[in-house]
């Protein structure tokens, strides 16, 4: 991955494939390709994201993304945006802000 690049891309919004899986309580809700804005990007470490619907942020490891892609098509906030293919499964708890990670 090209981490100078994804540093020019704090601000931009990315979708997570696969898409974060969403729980509320012990109920496993249906998954949501969800926009995420890319927060901050540290050192080719990691990425930080948040959610644009949820307080939810999450920080994503090197080892977790495997590929960064640009999605030409504009989407309905006339962005192009990011997707980023992952080794991991994120999934968020909507009673909190807490998620964790399940591996794929």
């Amino acid at each position: 991955m090209n981490w100078d690049q994804l540093a020019k891309s704090i601000g931009q919004l990315v979708r997570l494939q696969p898409p974060a899986k969403r729980i509320r309580g012990s109920v496993v809700l249906s998954q949501s390709d969800e926009f995420w804005r890319i927060r901050d990007v540290k050192k080719r470490k990691t990425v930080e994201i948040i959610n644009i619907n949820t307080p939810h942020i999450a920080k994503l490891g090197s080892d977790y993304i495997v590929e960064n892609l640009i999605d030409q098509a504009i989407n309905q906030f006339g962005e192009k945006c990011n997707i980023f293919k992952l080794k991991v499964q994120v999934i968020l708890d909507l009673d909190s802000d807490l998620f964790k990670y399940e591996p794929l």
